[in-house]
């Protein structure tokens, strides 16, 4: 197979499967052990698969036992049976609980009184009334998934053309090193990772994403540009379409216009999952908000069993299941997470504790909720250090307005899309069953204009430091709460439509249809479900933000001369190491020029492999004085110590932008200071500090 074959996305397509199947198989063995079923089983997986994956890391290595697909399998024996475990224990507390059956329930009869948002909810699971969901139903539900996940996974591929190349991004020189640490190490403990297992006393970071962006690696030896963007891509055009969807017809309705709307909504959304992929890049971020929806839905279940407002107990306590398995994955995704989904469910807490009344039970568990929501807010947080960057950065009035014509981060405006929220949020108003969305994405629109707020100080950081005051995250997190919004408006719009269609069709076969039968039937349904493809076609392309987005995503991802990460000459270089250095070499190099990346491209370990300090008192001084050698004996000392071979030389280029970088140690690497070419390519130099050499003199 040609090198050429290798590297494009036909060539990666066992990467791709293979990830597919470790993304979700781990979540559907717990999920149909809980008797999960259809879109429900699908939307609690990727969770579930996060906590076999982030706690078995946890777990394997500190049993010394390393990290691979056996051991995720173990772990997902593990969770599953605890699973059994407590869906036993259910059992026996609710009988009915066994004969539960996950599928839709007929949404109420017209007159019938409006259900609450979390009523609604109970149309996902465990209903025993429910009827057999008529195949056409099942039909639309798939589609409405996969037209999603198509379009999605052809936009990402397009702003991904290749599958080797890397983001020319800031968090690359973390993301790609932190796997490549678990597959040569065998550590992707979230205890250890912060600082790639170094430090253990200040190295927490959530690994979830890492731990199953290694397994490719280490299982089918992939390589790791290629397996990161293979798992990018299974979440964007998977893990997200699923949960969006799935929630859109918890807090709707589980009907075919709802779901096919919803998938329209969560493939034309300029800032998920587009933005997270060229912005930072923050994928572990991506994963997070990819399931959030799914965590959403099954916190509204729950919410509507322990309010008594018509989700059957089975229901509630099987949803409760899921969030208790999945509950540690999202945290080991990424925490902020649970604060970002106790802020959207409040409003929905609220109306459905306080709507039937001013008891003191409800008062009392409503202030609980929000006195929750405050000690969340306060001790789930980075540090401030981690902001200061964003500090003096951004602008309230321009972010409200943006969030008005959707034009956030200097996106040009989307009409279309705009006015579909708008219309998603008045018939969110006057609908019962949803009205808890409005105010959901009044707060997140509130946190982005706070979070934009340059030079807000301490309240700023009080409000939205959860988020890094990063506006451009809090940004990606408006389609979560924006999808159903979008759908609720695209298929009240369809189903007038198929109303008006109904209406000729019956005034030319009065007497075969009855004016009185719901138009949604027969024409309705079918010409609801083309409607939908229709508008895939057509929001897509109206959305000029959505374009803008692609077109960053394929200006970061473009491996050019003057890429701002690393080169094309650069790569070159670093593909031919294994020519020129033995197997585990050790290399140092700026890891802000992209030379921290040498280990990806050839068996070498890298001295400082990230941002972040070396891991040995030997290595920081190293990094700090290496131009020194020849005139300093300590650096030598230091450079026999690690055994240094060679060092890489990529210039003053910064991934910070224009910013160029002069560290301390790397200003001058010249000839004359005891570093010899042994390649180049281009302006990239692979040295050998020859200073250190027994007898080396300067040259004259």
């Amino acid at each position: 197979m040609t090198p050429q074959f290798t590297d494009t996305w036909l060539g990666a397509l066992p990467a791709v499967l293979f990830t597919v199947t470790i993304v979700f198989v781990p979540g559907l063995v717990t999920g149909a052990v809980l008797r999960l079923r259809r879109l429900t089983l699908l939307a609690a997986a990727a969770p579930l698969t996060a906590t076999s994956a982030g706690l078995g890391a946890v777990a394997f290595e500190a049993l010394g036992l390393g990290w691979g697909l056996p051991q995720l399998a173990v772990s997902t024996l593990v969770v599953s049976s605890l699973a059994w475990g407590l869906r036993a224990v259910a059992e026996a507390r609710f009988p009915r609980l066994d004969t539960a059956r996950d599928t839709p329930q007929p949404h109420a009869p017209p007159g019938a009184p409006a259900p609450s948002c979390s009523q609604a909810a109970s149309a996902r699971t465990g209903s025993h009334a429910a009827p057999a969901v008529p195949r056409f139903r099942a039909a639309v539900a798939a589609l409405s998934v996969a037209v999603p996940a198509a379009a999605v996974a052809a936009m990402v591929l397009s702003m991904i053309p290749r599958p080797s190349l890397l983001a020319q991004a800031h968090d690359t020189i973390f993301h790609a090193p932190a796997v490549e640490h678990i597959v040569s190490a065998g550590l992707g403990s979230s205890l250890t990772l912060g600082v790639l297992g170094y430090d253990p006393s200040l190295s927490f970071y959530p690994a979830a994403w890492h731990d199953l962006a290694a397994l490719a690696p280490l299982s089918l030896g992939t390589d790791i540009p290629t397996a990161m963007n293979a798992l990018n891509l299974v979440i964007a055009a998977l893990v997200w379409p699923v949960s969006a969807v799935w929630f859109a017809r918890t807090a709707l309705r589980p009907r075919p216009l709802v779901g096919l709307s919803a998938g329209v909504a969560a493939a034309a959304m300029p800032l998920f999952p587009y933005l997270p992929l060229q912005f930072g890049v923050i994928y572990p971020f991506l994963f997070g908000v990819a399931v959030l929806p799914a965590v959403l839905g099954f916190a509204l279940l729950v919410l509507g069993g322990a309010s008594s407002s018509g989700v059957e107990p089975a229901t509630a306590l099987r949803a409760g299941l899921v969030l208790a398995l999945g509950g540690p994955g999202v945290v080991l995704i990424h925490p902020s997470m649970v604060n970002t989904a106790a802020l959207i469910l409040t409003p929905c807490v609220l109306m459905v504790w306080l709507g039937r009344g001013r008891g003191l039970r409800r008062l009392l568990a409503s202030a609980a909720w929000l006195a929750g929501l405050a000690a969340l807010w306060i001790f789930v947080r980075p540090g401030r250090r981690a902001a200061s960057n964003w500090e003096r950065q951004g602008d309230p009035q321009a972010a409200l307005w943006d969030s008005v014509d959707q034009s956030h981060l200097t996106y040009p405006p989307s009409p279309v899309l705009a006015l579909g929220l708008a219309a998603g949020l008045l018939l969110a108003v006057v609908c019962r069953r949803s009205r808890w969305l409005a105010p959901a994405y009044v707060l997140l629109v509130a946190a982005y204009a706070v979070g934009s707020w340059g030079g807000g100080g301490d309240p700023r950081w009080a409000l939205t430091g959860v988020w890094y005051n990063d506006y451009f995250r809090i940004a990606a997190l408006a389609p979560v709460v924006g999808v159903p919004l979008l759908a609720l408006a695209l298929s009240a719009a369809v189903r007038a439509a198929a109303w008006s269609a109904e209406a000729l069709v019956h005034s030319v076969r009065r007497r075969r249809l009855a004016a009185r039968e719901a138009p949604t039937r027969g024409w309705g349904v079918l010409g609801g479900a083309a409607a939908g493809l229709i508008l895939t076609a057509l929001l897509i392309p109206l959305s000029p933000g959505l374009e803008r987005s692609l077109a960053d995503g394929r200006e970061k991802y473009a491996l050019t001369e003057s890429s701002s990460l690393v080169t094309a000459d650069e790569v070159a270089l670093m593909r031919r190491l294994g020519q020129r250095a033995r197997n585990g070499a050790v290399v140092a190099g700026d890891p802000l020029t992209g030379a921290g990346l040498a280990s990806l491209y050839g068996p070498v370990t890298v001295v400082q492999p990230t941002n972040s300090p070396a891991s040995t008192e030997a290595g920081r001084y190293l990094m700090t004085h290496l131009d020194q050698a020849a005139t300093n004996p300590a650096v030598c000392a230091a450079a026999r110590s690690l055994r240094l071979d060679y060092v890489l030389d990529f210039g003053h280029q910064s991934v910070n932008g224009s910013q160029l970088v002069y560290r301390p140690g790397f200003v001058n690497l010249g000839e004359s200071r005891g570093f010899v070419v042994v390649d180049r390519e281009g302006d990239a130099r692979l040295l050998r500090p020859a200073a250190c050499d027994p007898g080396w003199k300067a040259p004259s």
